[in-house]
């Protein structure tokens, strides 16, 4: 495993704040809360897997697991990387990249989402109330 840094983005999703800001938010809390893509980031976080290794673990379709590993790596929660093949051939395999998850509600901030990844640290997100 590989040593926890710092990442250095935060981003604020107030009501203030940009659409784009809060969609990262969105973005995690979504896929947190999707069953399959929990189901992946467990079976992903000891060992990388192809989206065909996904499938058969996770007992999914392909196409759904294809899906649900789009969603996590635009997340952030899911790193792709290359599988190097013996016989020249590559294909893709993909890897939990997240460490920690925390979210907290403050009055000023909102909801402070912030991801810690294996490789880069902390990642901090914050998104405005929802009163």
């Amino acid at each position: 495993m590989s040593q926890v840094e710092a990442l250095g983005i935060h981003r604020t999703a107030r009501e203030d704040t940009d659409e784009q800001e809060n969609d990262g938010i969105d973005d995690v809390l979504g896929a947190l809360a999707d069953l399959q893509c929990r189901m992946i980031l467990s079976e992903t976080s000891e060992t990388a897997l192809s989206a065909s290794e996904v499938s058969e673990r996770c007992d999914m379709p392909q196409s759904t697991a294809y899906r649900k590993i789009d969603q996590l790596q635009e997340a952030g929660l899911l790193e792709e990387r290359t599988r190097l093949g013996t016989n020249g051939n590559h294909s893709s395999e993909y890897t939990v990249d997240v460490q920690g998850i925390e979210v907290t509600v403050d009055e000023d901030n909102g909801v402070d989402l912030t991801v810690t990844t294996r490789e880069s640290g902390d990642s901090g997100l914050h998104a405005a109330s929802t009163q």
